[in-house]
C-alpha cells in the first residue's frame, strides 16, 4: 500500500494543489473564460491522477491566456514529473515573473508548488506556515499540512487534518484515500477499508480508488481480491504505470513470476521518468531472482546503473545479489558505492528533515546481508532489528523474513517463530514469512506446525509458476513430512 503512497503522495498533494481552493473564479487570476475552463479540466484530471491529460489541459489554458500564472505553475510541476527539465525551468521562470500580478493566496500556493516539487523542505514549511496562518480553513492549507504530517510519519495528526478536510468538503475524494492509508498504518485495517470504500463510492468511474483498494488488500494478503481491484482500475484507465506495477506485485506474492515480470516491463514502458524506470528495473530483477535466474537479475541492474549511476535501489540490490552468489568482494564494493550515494543524498537534501533524520538506509540491508553471509549473526541481527523497529507494514514484512532467517542460522528458531507469528497477524499469507516460519518450525523439530505452515504457503502459491523453487521446496518438505507421519 505505501509502495505508492511513499513515492507519490507528496507529489500529488503539491502538484494538484488549489483544486478546491481555487474553484471560486475570484481566487484565480486569468482574463480568459476558456482558459479557466481548461484549467478546471486539468485540475479534475489531477484529482484522478491522470497526469498526461492534466498536462494537456494546462498547456491549453496557457495557450489561451499566456499570463495565467496558476496554470503555468501547474504545467511546470508536471513537466518536472515527466523529466522535461528545460520545459520546467522555462515554465517556472514565466510563472515567477507574474507573482506580483496575482493574489496573495495564489502567490503563496505557487511558491509552495515549486518548493514541494524541488523538495525544498525549508521553503515548504515556511510557505505552509504562511498559508495556514493567513488562511487556516482553506482546503489548500490543510492539504499541505496533511502532506507534511504524512512525511514526518505523524499519523494521528495527519488523520486529524484529513477529518477536518472532510468536514469542510464531504466530497473531497482524496481525503478518504489518505485516511485509508493512514488507518492501515495504525493497524486499523477494517477502518482503512471503510474509508477506501467511501472513496470508491464518491469516484466509482476513476481508476485510483480501485488501485488504492487493491493496495490495502494486497498488504493484508488478500491477493485474489487485490488482483481483481487492480484489473478493474486497469480497465478504467489502461496506461497508469503504478496500477500495472501493483498487478506485478500481486503476481509476485502469488509466485507467478512470469506474469509479474511482464507487468513490470509494461510499467517500465509507461513510466513518466528515468527514476521510475530504474525502480521498475529493480522489480523486474527481483522477479528473475525469485525465478532462480540471478545472473539475469545482475545483468539488468548493471544496465540500469550504467544509465543511472545514482540509482540507489539498483546499486543496493546488485550488492544483495552478489551476496547471494557468494561474490562478497563485489558486494563490499557495492556497499561502498551505496554509502557514498547516501552521503551525497544527505548533503543535497540537508533541508529535508525526512532525509536528514532517516534511520533506515539501503546500506543497512547490504551490511546485514554481508554480515549474515560471513556468519556474523549478532551483527546482522542487530542491524535487521534496527530496521524492523523503524519500519511499518507492509514494508516491514520483507525484513521480518530476513531477520527470521538470520535467527534460524544463528540457532535461534524460537526467536524466529515469535517474530514471524506476530508478523503474520498483519498478513497471514506473506509467502516469504510463511517459508521462514516453516523452516523455523523444522529447526525446532515441530513437525505439526511445520506442516501447517507449508500447507498455508502452498495454498498461497497455488497458481505459481510450475518451476518456482520456493514452491518446489515446500512441496518436497511436505511430502517428507507426510511420509514420516505414516
Amino acid at each position: 500500500m505505501y509502495r505508492k503512497a511513499v513515492l507519490i503522495i507528496f507529489g500529488i498533494l503539491v502538484v494538484s494543489s488549489a483544486i478546491y481552493a481555487l474553484i471560486d473564479r475570484k481566487e484565480v487570476t486569468t482574463s480568459s473564460d476558456q482558459a479557466y475552463k481548461a484549467y478546471r479540466s486539468g485540475t479534475a484530471y489531477l484529482m484522478k491522477l491522470y497526469d498526461k491529460e492534466a498536462l494537456q489541459e494546462f498547456e491549453r489554458a496557457v495557450e489561451l491566456d499566456p499570463q495565467f500564472a496558476m496554470a503555468l505553475a501547474r504545467m511546470a510541476a508536471l513537466y518536472y514529473g515527466f523529466d522535461r527539465m528545460e520545459d520546467y525551468k522555462q515554465a517556472k521562470e514565466r510563472t515567477l515573473a507574474r507573482l506580483d500580478k496575482i493574489k496573495d493566496i495564489e502567490k503563496i500556493q505557487i511558491q509552495l508548488i515549486f518548493a514541494g516539487v524541488e523538495r525544498n523542505i525549508e521553503d515548504v514549511d515556511k510557505f505552509s506556515k504562511e498559508l495556514t496562518t493567513k488562511y487556516p480553513d482553506n482546503i489548500e492549507s490543510l492539504r499541505f499540512l496533511s502532506s507534511r504530517y504524512f512525511d514526518k510519519k505523524e499519523v494521528d495528526k495527519a488523520i486529524e487534518v484529513n477529518l477536518k478536510l472532510l468536514t469542510i468538503d464531504p466530497n473531497y475524494a482524496l481525503g478518504y484515500n489518505m485516511l485509508g492509508y493512514l488507518y492501515y498504518n495504525k493497524g486499523e485495517y477494517d477502518l482503512a477499508l471503510d474509508y477506501i470504500n467511501k472513496y470508491t463510492q464518491i469516484a466509482p468511474d476513476q481508476a485510483n480508488p480501485h488501485d488504492s483498494h487493491g493496495e490495502i488488500l494486497l498488504s493484508l494478503g488478500r491477493y485474489d481480491e487485490a488482483l481483481s481491484e487492480f484489473q478493474r482500475a486497469d480497465s478504467i484507465k489502461s496506461d497508469l504505470a503504478f496500477v500495472i506495477a501493483h498487478m506485478g506485485d500481486t503476481y509476485m506474492e502469488k509466485g507467478m513470476m512470469r506474469n509479474a515480470i511482464g507487468a513490470y516491463l509494461k510499467s517500465r514502458d509507461l513510466a513518466a521518468n528515468d527514476r521510475l524506470r530504474a525502480e521498475y528495473d529493480v522489480r523486474i530483477a527481483n522477479g528473475y531472482y525469485y525465478s532462480d535466474r540471478v545472473d539475469e537479475s545482475i545483468k539488468i541492474l548493471k544496465e540500469t546503473i550504467e544509465r543511472m549511476p545514482d540509482a540507489l535501489s539498483a546499486q543496493t540490490f546488485l550488492g544483495v545479489y552478489y551476496v547471494s552468489t557468494g561474490s562478497i568482494e563485489d558486494a563490499l564494493i557495492q556497499l561502498g558505492t551505496v554509502k557514498a550515494l547516501e552521503t551525497k543524498n544527505r548533503t543535497e537534501s540537508a533541508s529535508d528533515d525526512s532525509v536528514a533524520t532517516l534511520r533506515v538506509t539501503p546500506s543497512m540491508l547490504l551490511q546485514a546481508q554481508i554480515a549474515s553471509y560471513k556468519g556474523q549473526y549478532d551483527q546482522a541481527i542487530s542491524i535487521y532489528s534496527d530496521i524492523v523497529t523503524e519500519l511499518s507494514y507492509p514494508e516491514r514484512f520483507y525484513y521480518d523474513h530476513l531477520l527470521a532467517g538470520t535467527y534460524i542460522r544463528a540457532g535461534m528458531p524460537d526467536s524466529a517463530v515469535s517474530l514471524l507469528t506476530e508478523s503474520l497477524k498483519h498478513n497471514p499469507n506473506y509467502p516469504l514469512c510463511l517459508m521462514s516460519l516453516a523452516e523455523a518450525y523444522k529447526h525446532q523439530g515441530n513437525r505439526k506446525d511445520q506442516k501447517e505452515a507449508l500447507i498455508r504457503l502452498l495454498s498461497v502459491l497455488k497458481d505459481a509458476d510450475e518451476d518456482l523453487k520456493i514452491a518446489e521446496r515446500a512441496e518436497s518438505d511436505l511430502e517428507k513430512l507426510n511420509r514420516l507421519s505414516l
